[in-house]
């Protein structure tokens, strides 16, 4: 993993527990403390003897580790100013979610040698989510991604939600995203979440839905889906009618009224 993974494993562990107990930490894994270049590549072994280390000198399970890590990391994403992509992922939740991939295909001219996942989802019957998640290192991060979630679910869209991992495997794994039943949120923030499961439920599905239409098409005329958002964010693709068939993250999010059939 890129050495901003450590630093901000590091960062975490200062602001939380100070420079006494990351010592003990970088002690107990073997890790020399240094300020782990951003740019610089570390065996994910290293990483995994960090959390490791951190589970035993703070006396909490790894995967409330990286758990904790993943609520933390957006604020860490943040502080360093490199959270500017986040806010054009889309309107409300479900777009962010479909566009995970975009946003790993943007990454990747920077972070070449990064191995980035996989992610694909699925709406229920009740409007709840099912995230399915796809990486290299299969479960070993799913955690992190549920701690993660929850923070940009919170703090990007104001949206409560409960998320469960329901599944793992060598593969990946499952994640349960449930949106916080209406009857248990009082005043502003009732609506608020009504609003959002409404809007992640409806709108995200027809984005999705027109998104999967824009990909075949693009796919015809022989242009990949993650290549074309790569680079052009703010495309729109229309039939011969001049009717809007999908459009790019960057300018749905900008523009709420390009929605399919405009």
């Amino acid at each position: 993993m890129y050495g901003v993974i450590n630093y901000s494993v590091k960062t975490l562990v200062l602001e939380k527990f100070g420079q006494d107990t990351w010592t003990r930490i970088c002690a107990e894994a073997g890790v020399e403390d240094d300020d782990f270049k951003f740019h610089e590549y570390h065996p994910d072994g290293q990483t995994v003897s960090l959390v490791l280390a951190a589970s035993k000198v703070l006396g909490v399970e790894a995967d409330q580790v990286l758990e904790i890590y993943g609520e933390y990391f957006l604020k860490f994403l943040e502080d360093e100013a490199m959270d500017k992509i986040l806010h054009i992922m889309g309107s409300n939740l479900a777009d962010f979610l479909d566009n995970l991939d975009w946003l790993h295909q943007h990454l990747r001219g920077t972070w070449q040698d990064a191995l980035f996942p996989h992610f694909r989802r699925e709406v229920r019957g009740d409007g709840d989510v099912d995230l399915y998640y796809q990486s290299g290192r299969g479960s070993l991060l799913a955690p992190f991604i549920k701690g993660l979630l929850s923070a940009i679910a919170d703090k990007l869209y104001h949206t409560p939600v409960e998320i469960k991992i329901l599944e793992v495997s060598d593969k990946g794994a499952q994640f349960h995203i449930h949106f916080v039943p209406q009857d248990t949120v009082e005043g502003d923030t009732h609506k608020q979440a009504a609003q959002a499961k409404n809007e992640t439920s409806s709108a995200g599905q027809e984005n999705h839905d027109a998104a999967s239409r824009g990909a075949a098409a693009l796919q015809a005329a022989g242009l990949p889906m993650d290549f074309f958002l790569s680079q052009w964010p703010f495309f729109v693709l229309m039939n011969e009618d001049m009717t809007l068939i999908a459009a790019g993250p960057s300018l749905t999010q900008k523009v709420p009224s390009a929605v399919p059939g405009a």
